[in-house]
């Protein structure tokens, strides 16, 4: 192997070395996961409401995978939990959450 070939090799590998890592960095920054949660963190400033996009978004991900009894009941749990938290941090007509009612 000459020296240019051994120059082309090294280049190359540099080369093809920052083009992973810019596509890795951009399809980091695009995941629907990302996007989506920023995008909800920003129209309602609210940590719970990302939270449950997360939980909403993994489950509905699971669910498309299994399609066992066990894990529909499982899932359906997740999502009553989900609605409960979710009922309980909604303001009432006081403008209270009514976590801050009962604490």
């Amino acid at each position: 192997m000459s020296i240019e070939e051994k120059t082309l090799l090294r280049r190359n590998f540099f080369a093809a070395l920052w083009h992973g890592a810019f596509l890795a960095l951009g399809m980091a920054l695009t995941q629907p996961t990302t996007v989506i949660a920023a995008f909800v963190a920003d129209l309602t400033g609210s940590t719970i409401w990302v939270g449950g996009l997360s939980t909403v978004l993994t489950v509905a991900g699971a669910l498309l995978q299994c399609w066992s009894y066990q894990t529909l009941f499982l899932i359906a749990a997740v999502f009553i939990a989900m609605g409960a938290l979710l009922t309980r941090c909604l303001p009432d007509s006081n403008g209270l959450g009514k976590s801050e009612v009962f604490a």
